[in-house]
């Protein structure tokens, strides 16, 4: 049903209720009984249960059917908008640029951590000063089965790094995404509280230089504050509530381009820099390489960040309704003691109501939608990440390129397709005016030519023609994502997109790891085999973003529409 005064989306769900008071908002009813009257908050009370009401009252309607414990809840979406008077381009680019410095200071990062743990395997365990453990006063062999010590010990301690910064920064993110849900004014310390956790790592890292008889295993406590404070999971997912939050819907899949090309712009620089301060001349006598003046440059792009570009804040505005509608509208700017908003934080049974979230039941087969969409961009990381992981040892092989020579277009292939997106995104949804589906079989389609042309011409000439095929391959991501934050309802924007970051983060590592695998068991048969590989599994989102487009008429809602189905 059609509204144009309105642009409200609302719809009844069944849910299983417990009746407990923890479970169940405290409501004041202010009008008659009645199977259409809604119930609002107390607002002059400022007890526990009135601030639990809250974080519920804000999507949350409840029927007087609910003193039965029927267990029927109505959930009403409140569109909101950006305010087109108050939000300047430098504020939408803000939290860009803010990504743009984590990225890049935590590539600059990487490179110290490793560069720390090798030299120290080096100088403290085998008593040699080495660039990657080659002494010039040992012959071939002996380097050679130095080199292989070396690294084995490090791909032993890489594991335990990932599994400190992942696993805790993945509670935190779940435990927070779902409280900015409920409180989105507060965006702004899901970006910062991570900072500081980087900050402490840099700075513990800063102590390993300075005692750098410690052993290596001493690094790994760097990752701990970085983890429980939400490592690079927390950021990501605020960025994607931000723009899910201040974005209309026909500039979601642009607003995405730019971020994407902030990360990868941050990325390629961050390792560039980092690698030419490293191999700069050491501060002291005592370091083989320049780690402090590498952790302290860290240190000041952390602190930069953290002054000067926060606070920050969604720029959100609820749309009024017209009187008929029957709708509580709740805003923002209801007063509630900041000490038992922050008590709802570190709730375990939001986890619950997260899981809940993202396997309810949807209309027209919405829950089968995401799933897909996500699995569907899980599968294109993942092989992005594969390729980028066997890219040096394949080229080396097959091409008998040089290190420098793989190094310099392994740049390339990834600056390329990103330019690429951020000038054809705006072109094909601006000027040509297609949608986010179409863009998205553009992409899929680009992306699988790139991975078969590779796999079966395996000539310098084959690997140059796979990635004129593959420059547009980065317009699928974008487009996936853009969906999402469409179909998904506006108090689900934290809990679907912690999920998805969480994925994104250790999916493509593990499949990375298992790629490699795959290629030095295969390439005696056919070094090509491992592309054929992730052919065939893209393959899946080319078929899922056509079905998209052939469907879209049954979930492609317009944010002028409105819904009620009750």
């Amino acid at each position: 049903m059609m509204n144009d005064q309105g642009r409200v989306r609302s719809y009844t769900i069944e849910k299983s209720i417990e009746s407990s008071s923890t479970n169940i908002p405290t409501l004041k009813v202010t009008n008659p009984p009645g199977p259409f009257n809604i119930n609002t908050i107390a607002n002059g009370s400022r007890s526990r249960a009135s601030v639990d009401s809250r974080r519920y009252s804000q999507y949350t309607t409840w029927s007087i059917g609910n003193q039965n414990n029927s267990g029927r809840v109505s959930i009403t979406r409140r569109k909101s908008a950006v305010n087109p008077g108050t939000t300047s381009i430098w504020c939408k680019l803000r939290i860009d640029v803010m990504i743009f410095f984590l990225i890049f200071a935590s590539a600059v990062q990487n490179i110290t951590v490793t560069r720390i743990e090798n030299d120290k395997i080096c100088f403290n365990q085998f008593h040699s000063r080495s660039e990657f453990c080659f002494p010039m006063t040992l012959d071939g062999q002996d380097t050679v089965n130095l080199t292989l010590q070396t690294v084995k010990r490090i791909y032993n301690i890489k594991p335990i790094e990932l599994s400190l910064s992942i696993i805790p920064a993945t509670l935190t993110t779940a435990l927070f995404s779902i409280w900015i849900d409920a409180y989105p004014k507060y965006l702004k310390y899901m970006v910062s509280i991570p900072t500081l956790g980087f900050i402490c790592q840099v700075v513990i890292l800063l102590v390993n230089t300075s005692f750098f008889e410690l052993n290596s295993v001493a690094s790994i406590l760097s990752y701990i504050p970085f983890g429980l404070l939400g490592g690079t999971i927390s950021p990501m997912t605020a960025v994607y509530i931000f723009i899910s939050r201040t974005t209309q819907f026909k500039d979601r899949l642009l607003r995405f381009a730019i971020l994407h090309t902030f990360v990868i712009t941050g990325s390629i620089s961050g390792t560039m820099v980092g690698g030419w301060i490293l191999r700069s001349r050491p501060w002291t006598t005592a370091q083989p390489e320049n780690y402090i003046g590498l952790l302290a440059f860290v240190l000041i792009i952390g602190l930069i960040w953290l002054t000067f570009f926060l606070p920050i804040s969604p720029f959100v505005t609820p749309i009024e309704t017209s009187g008929t509608d029957n709708i509580s509208e709740y805003s923002y700017k209801t007063t509630v003691s900041n000490y038992y908003i922050s008590q709802n934080i570190f709730k375990l049974s939001n986890l619950r109501v997260m899981w809940y979230t993202f396997t309810r039941p949807r209309l027209e087969n919405g829950r089968l939608r995401l799933w897909l969409l996500i699995a569907g961009l899980l599968i294109i990381l993942c092989c992005t990440s594969g390729r980028a992981r066997i890219h040096f040892d394949f080229s080396a092989r097959v091409y008998q390129w040089d290190p420098m020579l793989i190094t310099f277009i392994n740049l390339l292939i990834i600056l390329v397709p990103t330019l690429f997106t951020l000038v054809t995104a705006p072109i094909l949804t601006k000027t040509l005016d297609y949608e986010d589906t179409t863009v998205g079989i553009i992409g899929s389609i680009s992306l699988l030519l790139m991975n078969i042309v590779r796999g079966f011409f395996l000539q310098p000439q084959g690997f140059i023609a796979s990635y004129l095929c593959g420059c547009l391959s980065g317009l699928v991501t974008i487009s996936i994502r853009s969906i999402i934050s469409k179909i998904i309802e506006e108090y689900e924007i934290g809990q679907i997109f912690s999920i998805l970051s969480t994925l994104e983060h250790i999916f493509p590592i593990l499949f990375s790891i298992f790629s490699e695998i795959i290629l030095n068991y295969t390439f005696s048969i056919n070094p090509g085999f491992i592309f054929w590989f992730f052919s065939t599994l893209l393959v899946f989102p080319v078929l899922l973003m056509i079905w998209l487009r052939a469907t879209k008429s049954n979930w492609n809602y317009s944010e002028t529409q409105q819904f009620i189905l009750s």
